[in-house]
């Protein structure tokens, strides 16, 4: 994570003084949602993650690195692809409070069985923007 918040900066240097550059860190904290045909005791569990966006006004999106982990078990050996959103409310100059929605999708084989371990994660953020 250093190396990609290193390199995340880096890239925007050489242009700070041209465009103003905002970011946000934080956590999140929420459910994910699975599909309840695949796991019809597990289709909802705890979701938590640290996230990292960074954005130039003159961009129309951030650049985001989060590192998301649902489940009750740690024992991941692959990576799943995501697609989310994420608005914030500005507390004070450096205090957010925000909501946050996402899809994951991957699969899994379980028993010789394919089956999706992806879902909608929906939860609340706080973090510092600077």
């Amino acid at each position: 994570m250093k190396i990609a918040l290193v390199l995340l900066l880096i890239l925007t240097a050489p242009t700070i003084n041209a465009d103003e550059i905002s970011g946000h860190i934080g956590g999140f904290a929420g459910l994910k949602l699975m599909d309840s045909s695949d796991w019809p005791e597990l289709n909802t569990h705890f979701a938590m993650a640290i996230m990292f966006d960074i954005k130039k006004d003159s961009w129309p999106l951030s650049i985001s690195l989060d590192i998301f982990d649902s489940g009750d078990e740690y024992k991941h050996d692959g990576v799943g692809g995501w697609f989310g959103t994420r608005m914030y409310y500005d507390i004070n100059a450096s205090f957010v409070l925000g909501l946050d929605a996402r899809y994951s999708y991957g699969k899994v084989t379980l028993f010789d069985k394919e089956l999706i371990a992806g879902g909608l994660n929906t939860g609340v953020t706080a973090g510092y923007q600077f």
